[in-house]
């Protein structure tokens, strides 16, 4: 039953203010002993499987170092390099390796290593997370980028970007060669045991710049199978200008990993066919409300003003980091830094609209949801930290499940790395509990569509091919034959049950939960 709320002034006299002892959620009954206790075990439950040894993929290092001691060992190399870091704006931010050609090496790994063994070979050989700090300035190509371990703060790699008519040396081949190793070897890497298996030149208006690539003899423990470690320098005149470690991945897998194929095609049609439905049903929905005069504006704006705050303070708080990590030399920084107020601006109207959107969906379909944050959440309380506990649970123990199938059929695993996303923010709380606020919202217009859309099917065994369906959008995108698709949505699909099981038979109405 819909209960429609109107903010406009009318012509009648308004209702009588409800006393609070008659607010109430219509429908909601207390949780009864036995599933307060089932939740309470399933929270215990989850929190022992911490105690089950799993291994997980990129775990070390960890950011032991803050921003600014990192920039101190990166303001160092650069003084190797005679050159004065303050003469330049700098940045620090925390990055991973996670894409391109990494990722690539960890499939090839995770095919013919097990997951403790190709973890230990990127924290060894090539770190999965990093601190780089980047040295630049305006209107000038002149700009260096400084990678370094976040645990022992030891320099990694560089690169250094200098402008194409620069002046610099002409050196011959050996020469280059030997300025190349004798670097390499200052930063532990022992070039001269290597094979050299590329060097490239190409000559500069006024200088002559070289590429040399150094690949671990076969046997050697940086190597997995037909995947060789190497070592990349570039020299610019008689000054090396990068240096970087890798693997070279063979070309075979590396084409059949980038080429789409039949599941993978169908994956993404699924998921976007998914996404659109769900998206033209919940506008669909939304202009049905609007038209029949049941969306309260009022508490819809103010509503959506809450996140829509937060946005911009979340915004404000990642600026700096935002403007110099991708500013562009080729523009005046003041120019770039309007540009990027106006784009951020244009984010945050758009926030607005999507949090409006998503306010009207569920205080237009859901009236009595705001009752949850009123007298009555005295009711609710108890049964929202029973819920809470419930959840975390859940969760623990789908993600130990999820890490246990990882282990165990590691061949047809993807590299799975959380983003650094709050490490080097001035407030990394404060970021985080907006964050949370933030997702809060639009969780809720997720699980009201869905409640929505439960609601609205003609047949209640229709709902198994839904939730079928609407698996696909967490699939990954890297799956290429039918077990990795299974492993995919197999997890994801144990997700989604829970996420159900928990919302039917035990959140139901409890709006505050």
């Amino acid at each position: 039953m819909l209960f429609p709320i109107c903010d406009e002034p009318a012509a009648v006299e308004a209702p009588p203010e409800v006393e609070p002892a008659a607010v109430h959620i219509p429908d909601f009954t207390p949780l009864s002993g036995r599933r307060r206790l089932v939740a309470l075990g399933i929270f215990v439950a989850g929190l022992a499987t911490v105690l089950v040894p799993v291994a997980h993929f990129g775990n070390s290092p960890q950011y032991k170092l803050t921003a600014g001691q990192a920039r101190a060992p990166a303001d160092a190399f650069l003084r190797t390099l005679s050159v004065d870091p303050a003469a330049y704006r700098q940045v620090t931010f925390a990055e991973t390796h996670t894409g391109g050609d990494d990722s690539l090496a960890a499939r090839y790994f995770l095919e013919r290593r097990s997951v403790s063994a190709t973890s230990k070979l990127f924290e060894q050989y090539r770190p999965v997370r990093y601190w780089a700090t980047r040295y630049f300035k305006s209107l000038d190509k002149d700009e260096f980028i400084v990678t370094v371990n976040p645990e022992s703060g030891k320099a990694m790699g560089f690169s250094h970007q200098i402008p194409d008519d620069r002046a610099g040396a002409d050196l011959t081949p050996d020469a280059a060669r030997e300025i190349a190793a004798a670097f390499a070897t200052a930063q532990g890497l022992n070039v001269p045991a290597m094979d050299l298996k590329e060097s490239q030149t190409e000559k500069r208006k006024a200088r002559r710049d070289y590429t040399l690539v150094w690949e671990a003899h076969p046997g050697d423990a940086r190597n997995v199978d037909e995947a060789h470690y190497r070592v990349e320098l570039a020299v610019d005149g008689d000054r090396v200008s990068a240096l970087r470690a890798y693997w070279k991945i063979p070309e075979a897998f590396e084409r059949l990993r980038n080429r789409q194929n039949f599941i993978s095609i169908a994956v993404r049609i699924v998921r976007i066919l998914a996404i659109a439905g769900a998206i033209v049903f919940g506008i669909w929905m939304l202009i049905r409300q609007i038209r029949q005069g049941l969306v309260p504006w009022r508490r819809t704006l103010l509503l959506a003003a809450v996140p829509t705050l937060l946005t911009i303070a979340a915004l404000a708080l990642s600026f700096h980091l935002f403007l110099y990590r991708n500013y562009q030399t080729s523009v005046p920084f003041e120019t770039f830094t309007v540009t990027a107020a106006v784009v951020l601006a244009i984010e945050v109207a758009f926030a607005f609209v999507l949090y409006g959107a998503a306010a009207a969906v569920v205080l237009s379909f859901f009236p009595e949801s705001l009752a949850a944050f009123g007298p009555v959440r005295r009711v609710l309380a108890l049964d929202a930290v029973v819920l809470l506990l419930l959840a975390i649970g859940l969760w623990q123990l789908w993600h130990q499940f999820a890490q246990l199938l990882t282990e165990r059929f590691h061949a047809l695993a993807f590299m799975d790395v959380a983003e650094p996303s709050l490490i080097g923010l001035p407030a990394p709380a404060l970021t985080a509990v907006i964050e949370l606020v933030r997702t809060i919202f639009s969780r809720a217009a997720v699980l009201a569509l869905g409640a929505l859309a439960l609601r609205n099917l003609p047949k209640r065994w229709m709902l198994a091919p839904l939730v079928l369906l609407l698996t696909f959008v967490a699939v990954s995108d890297d799956v290429r034959t039918p077990a990795e698709c299974a492993l995919s949505y197999g997890t994801a699909l144990a997700g989604f049950a829970i996420t159900l099981a928990f919302c039917i038979w035990f959140a139901r109405r409890n709006y505050l939960a």
